[in-house]
């Protein structure tokens, strides 16, 4: 009777003492053929889900973030099954995430290179999780371009911003739904502070509001405008708060104010937003981040300087405030023929030698 013997010496070992390559040792016993995934695609994406939930709760990433790599995961996985319930991860490359792009991801018009290179990032750290699991015999992430790409603000036009403004006051929460942009656009705070301001934070003898911790795990002040401040006291009024204590440990933003006044969601504010935005005929292309770049866009317009801004957007790093300076097409015309009327035509001539 013949015994199978198996050696008990690992490749790596084995690779290691003879200086061999170890995906070559597995090519080598696969006759030069690939060495295949030992799990599938889909199974290496179920498994590398629950990984990512954990991860990401441990890096105190929102759960927004945790809820855009799980739903970008989920539509890769749907359309993987479409193509090969059994399909090979080394065998993505970049043809299929183009397929991928164009039969699942886009609606109206092309993909942006940005975009393109977040939902990239994601596969990548897929890949870099089958890798170092074992799943998958070679690092693949090579394969795939990384797409240069000037990033802009993405800002509400002025004029939006006072549609958006007006549109609430006709919803079925007018007020709390009026303050919560207009502190958003006021303030320039992320979505994920707004929603842990407390009615105590709001300094109104100090004219200055406390933001808790945030992305970045930093705490600080900022100004409190006149109009800003208005608004919120309104609002509070409104809401049966008639005196601020900064004993108070109340959420400022709740729409169960009889019930504690428990933080309003997240999620209810972006999908207030996006139905303001159908109401007006407006295409979903903002979000509640878009009132942060508004803020800080106008306030480098305003002449603000850009390490204040810094400290008021709550920034660590110069470089990333810069963006802001940066404008879209159409308002770095404005502030060139509003500022710069001169005669073009003729200094044109001018330079090209054509004025005797």
């Amino acid at each position: 009777m013949h015994i199978e013997q198996r050696p008990e010496i690992e490749p790596e070992i084995i690779c290691e003492q003879y200086g061999i390559d170890l995906k070559d040792f597995f090519n080598l016993l696969q006759g030069s053929r690939r060495l295949e995934s030992s799990k599938t695609a889909v199974e290496i994406i179920n498994e590398y889900k629950d990984k990512i939930a954990k991860d990401l709760k441990l890096e105190r990433k929102t759960a927004d973030t945790i809820y855009y790599y799980n739903y970008f995961l989920e539509r890769f996985k749907v359309f993987l099954n479409k193509i090969n319930p059994n399909f090979c991860l080394l065998d993505l490359n970049e043809e299929i995430m183009d397929d991928f792009y164009n039969l699942s991801i886009i609606r109206k018009g092309k993909i942006s290179p940005g975009t393109k290179n977040t939902y990239q990032a994601i596969i990548n750290a897929l890949i870099n999780f089958a890798y170092t699991q074992k799943y998958i015999s070679e690092d693949i992430r090579s394969r795939f371009e990384v797409y240069k790409c000037e990033k802009l603000p993405r800002y509400i036009p002025t004029e939006v911003i006072k549609k958006l403004l007006n549109e609430s006051l006709k919803t079925s929460s007018p007020f709390f739904n009026y303050t919560v942009l207009y502190f958003l656009i006021g303030t320039g705070c992320r979505i994920s502070e707004l929603v842990n301001v407390r009615i105590g934070d709001f300094k109104v003898d100090e004219n200055i509001i406390f933001i808790r911790k945030g992305k970045g795990n930093k705490e600080r002040y900022i100004p409190m405008y006149p109009e800003v401040k208005k608004v919120v006291l309104d609002f509070l009024s409104r809401t049966g708060v008639k005196e601020i204590a900064y004993t108070d440990e109340r959420h400022l933003f709740s729409k169960r104010i009889y019930d504690n006044r428990k933080p309003v969601l997240i999620r209810s504010i972006q999908k207030m937003l996006q139905n303001l935005l159908e109401a007006l005929g407006i295409d979903n292309q903002y979000s509640p981040h878009s009132f942060r770049h508004s803020f800080a866009v106008q306030s480098i317009k305003q002449g603000m300087r850009i390490e204040i801004l810094q400290q008021v957007l709550g920034h660590d790093h110069m470089e990333t405030t810069a963006i802001y300076t940066k404008l879209h097409p159409q308002d770095l015309k404005d502030e060139v023929v509003g500022k710069y009327p001169f005669p073009f035509e003729k200094l044109l001539k001018h330079m090209l030698g054509f004025e005797g």
